[in-house]
């Protein structure tokens, strides 16, 4: 589902300052998460994958670059502000190189929430 909503975004960089506490969770468009509990990062073969809890409580599934998940410890369990930009993703059907590259909104930075 996240993959989807990633193909019909409209590509903008997200940069979120704590302090407002009219902020929703999603972006304006209400299609990126912005926000929530890390529980889960593991390296993929074209990507980091984060598994964030809502503040619905709705487990979500985001890509992210491969420096997210080297701070694995720093966040899991924490309560996140996320920033997005494009990536340039494979898009073979191996993680072998094959020409073919595709560009997805993907996590490239996180920021504790004290």
């Amino acid at each position: 589902m996240i993959k989807k909503n990633f193909n019909s975004l409209i590509w903008i960089v997200i940069t979120l300052l704590w302090g407002y506490n009219s902020k929703p969770i999603l972006s304006q468009d209400n299609s990126t998460l912005t926000r929530g509990i890390v529980k889960e990062l593991v390296n993929g073969d074209l990507m980091c994958y984060v598994t964030l809890i809502d503040e619905n409580g709705e487990e979500n599934i985001i890509g992210a670059n491969f420096e997210v998940c080297e701070q694995s410890e720093k966040f899991l369990d924490q309560k996140v502000n996320l920033t997005y930009d494009l990536a340039n993703i494979n898009d073979c059907e191996s993680n072998e190189p094959c020409g073919k590259i595709r560009q997805e909104l993907i996590i490239i930075k996180m920021d504790s929430i004290e």
